[in-house]
């Protein structure tokens, strides 16, 4: 069972699913564990808070960056509120050195 207050609008509903579903506000938190040695790409199963429904939330690596004198992994992150660029530091401990969100034109960066 499910509770959310998401833009002062409360939903409570009873889910049952099948399948296992990771906590959207988590993301920042598991793209930092992922191998993205091999450009992998990865696919979760997760719920909108909006709509209390399942969304899918598509990891893919683009490649390697560097973010001020920091090696990263560049990758993209597709999910119910949209496209964002990660910037994850390849050493541990794998900080998030820069999100951007397309959509909301948000950036968010690791103060160093």
């Amino acid at each position: 069972s499910t509770e959310m207050i998401p833009y002062n609008v409360r939903n409570t509903q009873t889910l049952s699913f099948k399948d296992q579903y990771i906590d959207f506000s988590q993301i920042p938190f598991i793209v930092r564990t992922l191998d993205f040695s091999k450009h992998s790409e990865y696919n979760f199963s997760s719920i909108n808070p909006r709509s209390n429904t399942p969304a899918s939330v598509a990891v893919k690596a683009l490649g390697d960056s560097t973010i001020d004198t920091i090696a990263c992994f560049a990758i993209e992150l597709s999910t119910f509120e949209g496209i964002a660029t990660y910037w994850i530091e390849k050493k541990a401990p794998h900080r998030v050195i820069l999100i951007e969100e397309a959509t909301t034109k948000r950036k968010t960066e690791l103060i160093l």
